[in-house]
């Protein structure tokens, strides 16, 4: 052994200590806070702005609206099933939801509830047949009907959402809805209308942000505003054009057998609902300018309305025939601003008087 050599072995250098909460646990924490301070901060950037683009589409104009999808509608076919006396539902399309003001009808009825089916852009049929034969509803059935609607290809339109209620409607679908409508009826930030991929285009190309004329409620009524579109007279044009072609596309050599035929197809449902105590009117709503002056063309009232009123057990309303009615202008040809919305409802409900349908006759 060499003198002087130290053969002892030599000791591990010391490990410094590492201070609490270092290393990967502590890699998402900012300096000296509180592992949770990431999230609030993105929380409250969050919060912050949402809060500004509320603000803008305020001051844009934009209002909270409800997205009527399926679901919302399943939320008034609910209500046919419900007990009780003074009930009304309502079937139709777009003229049928911007027409009728629910909360004026409760009032000028004195507490009739109404329940809002129609569907926009689509032909009655379909759920004029199952609140017929699915439900076991026997109060007034008010169907808004344009001539067209009895065309065979156009019954199963609303097939949709009804196939919907029956096979996906429950109580999860149903609290999805609810909370959804809290929300939507509330933030404009979460209004379809605003979809920032179709805003911001619009924007980059100076185009501004898209006029909103239209808000649904959760009675599913659609408050129109019509004095918010910019070119009115460019938007009624563009209407008629697009009525035209849709005119010309739809079958019109109907022989006045075959349209006794399809006016018997609808009165069979009619028979169904009065068998039990159902009392049913057909309506047809206000159309006026270029729209009416087709639909004079190509559905002549004389051909086709006049012989469903003199065919049909149910009580027959056109609008021609109701001077409050007749005299009510349609912005856009074919629907009611909300300033003549009310009008329409408030006439509505005295004839619906009138005939006798108010009479609490329905069963709890």
């Amino acid at each position: 052994m060499e003198k002087g050599r130290d053969n002892s072995t030599p000791s591990p250098p010391r490990q410094t200590p590492q201070p609490e909460g270092s290393g990967a646990a502590a890699a998402g924490r900012l300096p000296g806070g509180s592992p949770w301070q990431p999230w609030i901060a993105a929380v409250v950037l969050s919060v912050f702005l949402v809060s500004v683009a509320e603000y803008a589409w305020r001051r844009a104009g934009i209002r909270p609206s409800l997205v009527d999808d399926r679901l919302l509608w399943s939320t008034q076919r609910e209500r046919v099933e419900q007990s009780g006396r003074k009930r009304a539902v309502f079937i139709g399309s777009s003229r049928m939801q911007l027409g009728l003001v629910p909360d004026t009808f409760r009032e000028a009825t004195d507490g009739w509830e109404p329940i809002q089916l129609a569907v926009d852009g689509a032909a009655p049929l379909a759920t004029l047949r199952d609140v017929a034969h699915r439900s076991d509803f026997d109060g007034i059935v008010v169907v808004s009907l344009l001539p067209w609607c009895l065309l065979p290809e156009l019954w199963r339109m609303q097939e949709g959402h009804v196939r919907f209620y029956h096979t996906q409607w429950n109580t999860l679908t149903r609290l999805s809805r609810d909370l959804r409508s809290l929300v939507e009826e509330r933030v404009v930030a979460v209004n379809p209308h605003v979809n920032l991929l179709q805003v911001i285009p619009r924007l980059m190309r100076g185009r501004g942000v898209p006029a909103q004329f239209l808000e649904t409620h959760r009675s599913r009524w659609h408050r129109a505003r019509y004095e918010q579109i910019p070119d009115l007279a460019t938007y009624a044009a563009e209407r008629a054009k697009q009525s035209e072609l849709e005119f010309k596309a739809m079958r019109r050599d109907l022989s006045p057998l075959e349209w006794l035929s399809l006016v018997a197809h609808a009165n069979k449902l009619v028979e169904r609902l009065q068998s039990r105590g159902g009392r049913v009117v057909f309506v047809r709503f206000p159309s006026a300018g270029t729209v009416w002056d087709l639909e004079k063309t190509y559905f002549p009232r004389s051909r086709y309305w006049d012989v469903l009123a003199r065919n049909t057990s149910a009580a027959t309303l056109h609008f021609q025939d109701v001077p409050e009615m007749s005299s009510l202008p349609c912005p856009d040809g074919s629907h009611l601003d909300a300033r003549y919305a009310d009008v329409f409802t408030r006439a509505l409900a005295r004839e619906l008087a009138q005939l006798g349908f108010l009479q609490d006759e329905g069963t709890e």
